[in-house]
């Protein structure tokens, strides 16, 4: 976008200097950054600017003074238009012109021609037609002008309701016009409110005059003067590329506010200058006022920001500082950044307005070395923006009194509260901050109350006890609720590395405050036996989903289950949880309408137990074998002994519910492979293929068919896919008969014996995230991924097993596009086998 500098006026005319972009900007963090040599100042032909109505004024003015014979107060009201809103070159050709000569003055009367006349008494001789004069040429120099102006300015107050008409401030143009002789320069007194009578503009530089002192309007005459002291500050009569960058600030915002920013970057180091200026170009700093405290940051910029990060840094903070967040926040946050992470990237920093650095500071320097990592002070100082009242809240903790794994544990706690990524999970995570601040004592004596090698996994439970949506009305209830639990599963016998918390949030989120408390009294063996079954993440991950299906309908039923089956219960919402929730609803209708559901066995007699209950299940039969045997006739019992049958039988029920329910399950798991029933691994190859139809996966349609080609025999599918085919001609240097099945690598050692075989078994294949607990197995975040190494030649899998077969670890390979064997990063730190 080019922006006009100023008009020029010369004995040829008038023409336009506008400043115009002569390359590309691409900021900092773009892949090929560029702000050198940006912008240009160009001469522009006057009648290819773009017309605004004081250019338009402008040019009426200027095209009737081509021709004066009339020196009245509108050839005044056109001289002062020309004057102020052009700037004169005053070159050779001006000078050479000859001094302008006024009209004469016609005769007045005396008392030897008291008619002010020679010649007949009987009638005045007519005057001289004055000739036409170029007032556009007598503007171009100096002498001329005055004597223009001099002839002029007896019409002086004529002049002032044309002028006021025209735009023109009406205080500036009375206080020009109570001048009794006109003043070298009177463009200067309409357009600043207190210049000086000696005030001469010809005295600055030409290119100031030019390219600066244009855009200086509406503001006081010492505020010029001292953008005059920027113009030798900057060393802008040398410095090119420095005083076109201004120029076009200026013309971009010709306000107060961009000559407060100015001042603020000529007080940085001279090596600074051009990029700040740039980028306050680029980002329109001046488009709002300049804030208090922009000299601190850019100080602070240049203390602590490396010569790499210093360009980054300061175009993310100049535009935060247009935003109108707080520069002592973005200072301090620059602070922090230096002395604890200095390759921070200052990503879109949002407003904070009580960011204290000595509360982060305090709490940052009781932190030992492991767990003061460097993105935890700028984790902190992003907190700070997120979630109100933030510092306060550091700073009402005894953080002295803390070791440092709890200081640790600690402010990890504070900082769950501000990990949302999307704009609409943030009103969620405020809502309950503000309840957490009200509830901060009782949670705070929680988390100290535990034994330091749990506080990391209390701080784990507790953020995923409440990291879902939860109606205000119960929030706060469950807060406290869920601080409770998790200090309960903070200790001994319970693990101190589990994903537990996934599966009992479900539970400790429930609205039903009775059914809470007995979550919470739970007894400590069917604890301990749920905290066993989320030993993996991708198990309690099953399982929590598995769980919010059943919680939805019939939270009792899951509640008592986890009283006195958890075992079974973990084992059922696993199976549930690879379902898609289209199907969980599909299943948990069918659970509601079947007998074991809406019978009231309490009511029942033992023979009316024993008719709904035989037909409840398919695989396991509820009924104890000696009862069965009485009632088929071939064993007599006493009422005492059918009594405890009853009792027994009913102590069974919830049980029998959840195999029922598992039951219902499976039936849609096999629904469309119900011939695949008797095949090994084939109830795991459904699951996967369940938990891909769940969630936006790709893969879907190609292995749904490849399951269905292999459980009807079809085993060599794959091989003879055109794809696989196309792979083959395009790579056909490759063996693909020993890729596909290898070789195998045995090792006998003194303490095991391990085998390494290329598994060929395509279901086996899919286990290789399933038995190491990894991404790639059912629950994981990349399903479809094993799904891919099973469906692709160019991948396979090697399993490492022991004497009785048992996978000790895997291997995934692949042949990439220039026919090179790479194997995939192992990363047994991060699972949980």
């Amino acid at each position: 976008m080019d922006y006009l500098l100023c008009i020029t006026r010369s004995t040829t005319g008038l023409e336009a200097k506008a400043s115009r972009c002569q390359s590309e900007f691409r900021p900092p963090e773009s892949d090929q950054p560029n702000w050198q040599n940006l912008y240009e100042t160009a001469s522009v032909p006057f009648k290819d600017i773009k017309p605004s109505p004081t250019t338009q004024q402008l040019c009426a003015a200027w095209q009737r003074l081509k021709a004066v014979d009339k020196w009245d107060a509108s050839t005044l009201t056109e001289v002062l238009v020309v004057l102020t809103e052009s700037v004169a070159i005053y070159d050779t050709s001006s000078l050479s012109f000859p001094i302008l000569r006024a009209e004469p003055a016609p005769p007045k009367p005396t008392a030897v021609h008291p008619r002010a006349f020679r010649g007949t008494k009987y009638k005045p001789p007519k005057l001289k037609r004055p000739a036409p004069v170029n007032l556009q040429i007598a503007l171009c120099n100096m002498q001329n002008q005055a004597i223009v102006l001099q002839a002029l300015w007896q019409h002086r107050e004529k002049a002032i309701k044309p002028l006021c008409d025209l735009g023109y401030d009406s205080l500036l143009i009375e206080s020009l016009l109570a001048l009794s002789a006109p003043p070298t320069e009177p463009n200067l007194f309409l357009r600043y409110p207190d210049v000086p009578n000696h005030a001469k503009s010809q005295l600055f530089p030409r290119t100031f005059r030019e390219e600066i002192l244009p855009l200086l309007r509406e503001i006081s005459w010492h505020r010029v003067e001292a953008t005059l002291d920027l113009f030798w500050h900057f060393e802008l009569h040398e410095q090119i590329e420095l005083r076109t960058t201004v120029s076009r600030f200026l013309a971009q915002s010709p306000t107060p506010s961009a000559l407060d920013w100015l001042q603020h970057i000529a007080n940085q180091p001279s090596e600074h200058h051009i990029t700040l200026l740039i980028f306050a170009v680029e980002l329109n700093v001046a488009r709002s006022p300049c804030p208090i405290g922009v000299g601190e940051v850019l100080n602070a910029l240049h203390e602590f920001a490396s010569l790499e990060r210093y360009p980054r840094w300061a175009y993310t903070l100049l535009a935060a500082l247009r935003d109108g967040i707080s520069a002592h926040y973005l200072r301090d946050g620059v602070h922090l950044a230096g002395e604890f992470d200095p390759r921070y990237r200052f990503d879109s920093p949002k407003p904070c307005d009580d960011f204290s650095r000595d509360v982060v500071e305090e709490v940052l320097y009781r932190l030992l070395g492991d767990e003061l990592s460097e993105a935890k002070a700028m984790t902190i100082w992003k907190a700070a923006a997120k979630l109100a009242g933030f510092c306060d809240v550091l700073a009402a903790v005894e953080w002295a009194s803390l070791t440092s794994k709890q200081v640790s544990a600690y402010l990890q706690l504070l900082l769950n509260f501000s990990y949302y990524y999307e704009d609409d999970e943030a009103a969620n995570w405020q809502k309950k901050w503000r309840v957490f601040k009200k509830h901060q004592v009782p949670i705070e004596k929680c988390l100290l109350s535990v034994c330091e090698s749990y506080v990391e996994q209390w701080v784990n439970d507790f953020n995923r006890f409440i990291k879902p949506d939860i109606d205000n009305a119960v929030l706060a209830d469950i807060m406290k609720d869920a601080a409770i639990l998790a200090k309960r599963l903070a200790q001994p016998p319970y693990r101190s590395n589990s994903d537990r918390g996934l599966a009992f949030g479900e539970f400790i989120r429930l609205h039903d405050a009775v059914l809470r408390q007995r979550v919470l009294e739970t007894p400590d063996v069917s604890v301990k036996r749920l905290d066993e079954a989320c030993r993996r993440e991708n198990d309690a991950k099953l399982i929590a989903w598995g769980l919010k299906s059943i919680l939805e309908k019939h939270a009792t039923i899951a509640v008592d289950c986890l009283w006195h089956s958890p075992k079974k219960l973990a084992k059922t919402t696993k199976l549930l949880g690879s379902m898609s929730w289209e199907l969980c609803r599909d299943i948990m209708r069918e659970f509601a309408h079947h007998s074991i559901i809406t019978t009231d066995f309490d009511s029942l007699s033992l023979p009316e137990v024993y008719e709904t209950l035989q037909a409840a299940t398919r695989r396991c039969n509820p009924i104890p074998k000696t009862l069965r045997d009485y009632f088929e006739g071939t064993r007599t019992l006493s009422e005492a002994q059918l009594e405890r049958h009853r009792k027994t039988i009913l102590d069974r029920l919830l049980e029998t519910k959840l195999q029922v329910l598992e039951e219902i399950a499976e039936q849609v798991l096999w629904r469309g492979f119900e011939t695949a029933s008797n095949l090994p691994d084939a109830k795991h190859a459904l699951q996967l293929l369940r938990d891909l139809f769940s969630r936006q996966y790709s893969n879907k349609r190609a292995f749904r068919r490849f399951l269905k080609e292999y459980f009807v025999g079809n085993t060599d599918y794959l091989y003879r896919h055109p794809l696989t085919l196309k792979f083959a001609q395009r790579h056909s240097k490759i063996n693909l008969d020993i890729w596909t099945r290898g070789i195998i690598l045995e090792s006998y050692d003194e303490k095991q014996y391990v085998s390494i075989t290329l598994e060929q078994k395509p279901l086996e294949v899919l286990k290789l995230g399933t038995y190491v607990g990894s991404c790639l197995g059912i629950g994981g975040l990349c399903t479809d991924s094993a799904v891919a190494v099973v469906l692709d030649v160019n991948k396979q899998v090697l399993y490492a097993r022991d004497e009785n077969g048992v996978v000790l670890a895997r291997q995934l390979v692949a042949i990439s596009k220039d026919e090179q064997v790479v194997a995939f990063e192992v990363y047994p730190l991060n699972t949980s086998s």
